[in-house]
């Protein structure tokens, strides 16, 4: 049965997800639609159908919780190489936040490359798996912010893989990302995403490429304190209250909608093959329930728990 599953896997990594990377401008345009029909006429931010709250207002807080995390970097005007670097204005709030750096080295395979980046940047026009032209144990820290979620089984090896070839004995590698705990209890998706995992996974997926984990925190706690039921993702706009209880409280990490990792490297070589067997046990484990979240998927879970969808059913298929 596992080899089963593995050919499966590799036939969706090679002919399904290229297929569905041209589908993406199309899920987007759908997405959009949707919240353009939520909104005013007016211009106004994006708004969130299910609460009728201001999702632009949520992203900047959690971009804000995340520029804080990020001024504590220990870089010190050294390298800093950025996996999934996204433009011109990544670059601009990594040095703001962390700088200043001698190199900011950037790996990027989708976007183009910005005609305006400073002088001390390097573009890699790479994914995340690969970093050629970037020596061995050159680089001070290694940040990949919301990135992990995007990518498949051998991307993901392969990250964390050349991360340990590239960093400096002792060097960082920082990675934050959804937590797949709080994304299944609040039916949150997003259209781009493989599957999400926990801080839990993310450590032990880290242990094995050669890293020992020095810092977890969670940044926006999405669970109630007393009751432990889960919290609406979106505050009411203005509500300063619970904005600060639930950016500034440090409860259990698998409580929050997002996990910040900082790790050591350790090892000289990552265990490349046990890490493949985790990365795969993983999408196996839970792909199924992530392409089962996605939104106005039709059909229902039957009692037999398979996926069924009624004859004449209408709907997105991910």
């Amino acid at each position: 049965m596992p080899t089963v599953k593995r050919s499966a896997r590799r036939f969706v990594e090679r002919v399904l997800v290229p297929h569905l990377n041209t589908q993406t401008s199309q899920i987007d345009q759908i997405i959009t639609d949707r919240l353009a029909a939520a909104a005013p006429p007016t211009p106004a931010p994006p708004i969130d159908e299910a609460t009728g709250l201001i999702l632009a207002d949520f992203n900047h807080m959690l971009h804000e919780l995340r520029t804080i995390e990020l001024r504590h970097l220990p870089v010190h005007g050294g390298v800093l190489l950025s996996a999934g670097c996204a433009g011109r204005w990544y670059f601009d709030w990594l040095e703001d936040a962390a700088g200043p750096f001698s190199e900011h080295i950037g790996v990027e395979l989708y976007a183009p490359e910005p005609d305006d980046l400073p002088p001390h940047t390097t573009w890699i026009a790479e994914s995340a798996s690969a970093m050629p032209g970037v020596a061995d144990h050159s680089v001070d820290v290694v940040f990949s912010g919301q990135n992990l979620e995007h990518l498949w089984i051998d991307d993901l090896v392969g990250f964390l893989c050349e991360s340990n070839r590239v960093l400096t004995p002792g060097g960082t590698l920082v990675i934050d990302s959804p937590n797949r705990l709080a994304t299944e209890a609040l039916g949150w998706t997003h259209p781009e995403h493989t599957i999400e995992i926990t801080a839990a996974e993310a450590t032990a997926l880290l242990e094995t490429a050669g890293f020992s984990v020095r810092v977890v925190r969670g940044l926006w706690n999405c669970r109630d304190r007393d009751t432990r039921a889960w919290l609406p993702l979106i505050v009411q706009q203005g509500d300063l209250t619970e904005i600060l209880a639930r950016s500034q409280e440090r409860r259990s990490v698998d409580d929050d909608f997002v996990w910040w990792i900082e790790a050591e490297r350790v090892n000289t070589i990552a265990d490349r093959d046990a890490l493949h067997e985790q990365v795969t046990d993983l999408f196996e484990k839970h792909w199924h329930r992530r392409v089962n979240r996605a939104a106005d998927c039709p059909g229902a879970h039957g009692p037999d728990g398979r996926w069924t969808v009624d004859t004449g059913a209408k709907g997105v298929v991910y």
